[in-house]
């Protein structure tokens, strides 16, 4: 029997239906579709209702994850009163992402307090994030000593925030030596 008349698995059927929903995209996307346009604003549209949803009746996660989808739509207003709920529980990433929608609305000072909350129970983003900010003096008086003592924290734990921040102060010489070399290498380290 050849392939046509021979029927498929249920394997078959799934991969296809999934090549189809791929190829869909593509298409959708090839032809300027956008997030917030045509059947993607409809499946956004979907996710977001859930996510209110769940939100509203307090699950921690759908808060953090609609905080998150409205902060990346520029939502930020809306994005802090979500965040806010999950990062007052104690959620890193809630404080973090409060922190980057605060600073989006020009409120600095509040957004340096979340980033050290959450740098104070060890998070190695919100310590690049509190080292950026001492560095420019974004919310809090700058301070070069105390913002290279909080990257080199956020260094020792890997992150590639502190390691592309370390490479700007060694190009630049801020709070240490200027070394075009050290420079080059935490430039390459943050993008391994």
């Amino acid at each position: 029997l050849t392939r046509e008349v021979m029927p498929m698995t249920l394997h078959e059927r799934r991969g296809r239906l999934a090549g189809r929903a791929v190829a869909a995209l593509a298409l959708g996307l090839s032809l300027g579709a956008t997030p917030g346009c045509g059947w993607l604003a409809d499946a956004e549209g979907r996710r977001r209702a859930t996510l209110e949803a769940d939100a509203r009746r307090g699950d921690a996660a759908a808060q953090l994850a609609l905080g998150a989808l409205l902060a990346r739509g520029g939502q930020h207003l809306v994005a802090t009163e979500w965040l806010r709920k999950v990062a007052e529980r104690g959620s890193l990433e809630g404080q973090i992402r409060l922190g980057e929608s605060l600073q989006a609305l020009r409120r600095p000072e509040e957004a340096f307090l979340w980033f050290g909350r959450a740098a104070h129970k060890g998070s190695a983003e919100a310590e690049a994030r509190v080292a950026e900010c001492l560095r420019k003096g974004e919310g809090v008086a700058r301070a070069d000593a105390e913002a290279m003592r909080m990257l080199r924290r956020a260094l020792r734990q890997g992150n590639a925030r502190a390691m592309a921040l370390m490479g700007f102060c060694c190009l630049n010489g801020q709070g240490v030596a200027r070394d075009d070399g050290a420079a080059c290498k935490w430039y390459r380290a943050s993008a391994a």
